[in-house]
């Protein structure tokens, strides 16, 4: 298997990069995913690798923090570690 890196004549199309990331799992083996789903991992694995929010917001490249937090989804095994009872509610 040979490794070529050649200039793309144009754009990367989102399509494009749908086939590469599906390509990619084909060819390893694993179930298919697409890049919405990279992405989701991607950040998953940067908070509870203890990245912030605006630098994982940085690395997938958003404007806006919101957009991070949509993506940055919640370890609910960590969070019920800190959780506090609800004040005045059942012991």
């Amino acid at each position: 298997m040979f490794l070529r890196v050649r200039a793309p004549i144009g754009e990367l199309t989102s399509d494009a990069v749908q086939d590469l990331v599906r390509g990619s799992c084909t060819r390893a083996g694993l179930p298919s995913a697409g890049p919405h789903r990279l992405r989701h991992h991607a950040a998953t694995a940067m908070l509870a690798g203890g990245a912030s929010l605006p630098e994982i917001g940085q690395v997938l490249r958003h404007s806006r923090l919101a957009t991070t937090n949509l993506y940055a989804k919640v370890d609910r095994a960590a969070l019920r570690a800190i959780a506090q009872p609800w004040p005045g509610g059942a012991k």
